[in-house]
């Protein structure tokens, strides 16, 4: 830029300005550059932490889900071990031998309590899970299929109370 008056300037007063406007400008543009990079870099910054923990979060939803699978795995391998108690009841009774019976019977309703409690640890896991993100469709889903299958424990041992407890919670708010 040419300024006024500037023609009786030195060469060395016109390099000293030409310097100066250049420098001029570059701190504009700098300035400039700052006020944009600053909310880039936060909004970068939030970007970066919602990823890390949303990672953390369906880590964690993980470890919940695999610890109720593993849960109702023991579940449904107590209730295989539950029929068969029963079964050996049913037969020693019907063949008279009624303490023998009745010794499997006990087995069978301990067994009773304790599948219960499987069933509730698994559906206490998959609460946890949902607790971090409500959203998931598939925790819900197995959530309620846990549920499911312990009302129909419930049903078939005729624990009614427990299985329309069960049963209540299956249902979806209109």
């Amino acid at each position: 830029p040419r300024l006024a008056g500037s023609a009786s300037l030195g060469r060395r007063e016109r390099e000293f300005l030409r310097v100066s406007h250049a420098a001029a400008r570059l701190r504009r543009v700098l300035s400039i550059l700052a006020i944009i990079a600053l909310p880039l870099t936060a909004a970068a910054a939030y970007g970066a932490n919602q990823w890390v923990t949303r990672g953390a979060r369906d880590r964690e939803i993980a470890e919940r889900v695999r610890e109720a699978e593993t849960i109702l795995t023991r579940a449904r391998e107590r209730d295989l071990a539950l029929e068969v108690s029963r079964r050996r009841s049913f037969a020693a009774f019907d063949a008279g031998r009624l303490d023998d019976g009745e010794r499997e019977w006990d087995r069978v309703a301990s067994s009773l309590d304790e599948l219960e409690a499987d069933f509730d640890l698994a559906q206490q896991e998959f609460e946890r899970a949902l607790l971090l993100d409500g959203s998931r469709v598939d925790v819900r889903r197995r959530f309620a299929e846990a549920i499911y299958d312990a009302a129909l424990v419930a049903a078939r041992d005729h624990r009614l109370p427990r299985r329309d407890a069960l049963f209540r919670r299956l249902r979806v708010p209109a």
